[in-house]
């Protein structure tokens, strides 16, 4: 936290795979772990590139994705209560009596004994074909990384197969499944607010928990914000008549 100083036995500068593993090594020698990474989420590039990308090198699994390694790896280091600092650069390491004083971005500064740097070669992105004006396809036809890439492959099938527009359903879990078609394919795109997303809303409403108009009119909004040409709902007659008499 900003304005305090924490402590700690071993400070791990990247949560990365290296890092993450460093935080079991650490924890099988009894030493207590503070990570830190400019990312907002564990796994560099394995989780900000190529979630989906398949690993051969890791002993025990002939093949695994990488998402599914962080994942792993995250499962291993836990019992070890590793304390995160996400989101922010370390931008000063200096020498103090016993040890090591880090500074990140955000202000948050850690006392260490020892620090391990697991941030491989630093800031990247992605690395782009020698194409002239590739940027201007960039998330359109061109992708560096696809979460969703099972998705992707379907709708990809269905459009082949004579598809005049495509359908995504549940609507509200599948926005990104929605933008991302919306960037990659030119045919409508309907999205399907389900009859349980709408079953949860009628049941909170009936509760006094949430304001029903507000509620779905904003969800019907982020539909449509998504990328969605159409959207699906039975919330249809009650919206209709909210917007008439906005």
């Amino acid at each position: 936290m900003a304005g305090s100083v924490q402590q700690t036995d071993v400070a791990i500068i990247g949560a990365g795979p290296v890092g993450l593993f460093a935080v079991f090594e650490c924890g099988m020698l009894g030493l207590k772990c503070h990570v830190l990474d400019a990312l907002g989420a564990p796994g560099g590039q394995c989780s900000a590139l190529y979630p989906e990308k398949p690993i051969y090198d890791i002993p025990g699994h002939p093949t695994i994705a990488a998402a599914d390694l962080i994942a792993k790896l995250e499962e291993q280091a836990a019992p070890f209560a590793p304390v995160y600092h996400l989101g922010q650069e370390v931008e000063a390491l200096q020498r103090i009596p016993g040890g090591f004083r880090l500074a990140t971005a955000r202000g948050t500064a850690i006392e260490t004994k020892a620090v391990i740097i697991a941030a491989g070669v630093g800031a990247f992105g992605p690395n782009r074909p020698p194409l002239d004006a590739i940027e201007r396809y960039e998330g359109k036809s061109v992708f560096y990384l696809v979460s969703r890439r099972e998705a992707f492959r379907e709708v990809a099938a269905d459009i082949d197969e004579g598809a005049d527009a495509i359908i995504v359903k549940p609507a509200l879990p599948y926005l990104d499944i929605v933008a991302g078609a919306r960037e990659r394919f030119d045919v409508p795109i309907a999205a399907y607010n389900v009859s349980g997303e709408y079953a949860m809303v009628k049941a909170a409403a009936m509760q006094g928990w949430i304001d029903e108009r507000r509620v779905v009119l904003e969800a019907l909004t982020s539909i449509k914000r998504a990328g969605a040409d159409m959207i699906i709902t039975y919330h249809a007659k009650d919206a209709v008549r909210w917007l008439e008499t906005a």
